[in-house]
């Protein structure tokens, strides 16, 4: 499935758009769908061992930051799908529903500059949470990331 983002509209506001709003659970969906991405097209699973294996909010945090850079390589190539899946999820439905448009063959609509805010927000979020209880913050970014990287791997 293909979305579409907005790329004219982008910038002529001249306005800052209000950052989104987002709970925990909302960041790490946002994120887990990321790091599914990346699994799944790059089979790399240092970053997931990387997560699973932090015991101390320095290795979290340090993982974490390696994940966020693993993330900005699948941004590209799967930024559509992403959208795609984001925009499906009942997660982030009061998040993304005032923002997402669908067309009549169900392909998710979004400006890129509104995409681009639910990552920053959501990697905000999770890194202040990482200073709450890191391991378990890694641990369900772990849970996430493993239960959607399926959809994302090639065929």
């Amino acid at each position: 499935m293909k979305a579409t983002l907005d790329l004219e509209a982008e910038g002529r506001s001249g306005s800052a758009q209000e950052e989104p709003k987002l709970s925990e659970e909302q960041a790490l969906e946002i994120i887990g769908e990321y790091l599914a991405a990346f699994l799944g097209s790059e089979q790399d699973w240092g970053v997931i061992d990387s997560l699973s294996r932090a015991r101390s909010e320095e290795e979290a945090l340090r993982a974490y930051d390696e994940a966020l850079r693993s993330i900005h390589k699948v941004m590209e190539r799967f930024g559509f799908d992403l959208l795609a899946n984001l925009a499906k999820s009942d997660v982030l439905s009061d998040v993304i529903k005032e923002k997402v448009t669908f067309s009549s063959d169900n392909v998710p609509y979004v400006q890129r500059a509104y995409f681009n805010e639910l990552l920053d927000s959501a990697s905000k979020l999770v890194s202040v949470k990482m200073k709450e209880n890191a391991t378990q913050v890694c641990l369900r970014l772990v849970e996430r990331a493993l239960a959607k990287y399926p959809k994302y791997m090639p065929r």
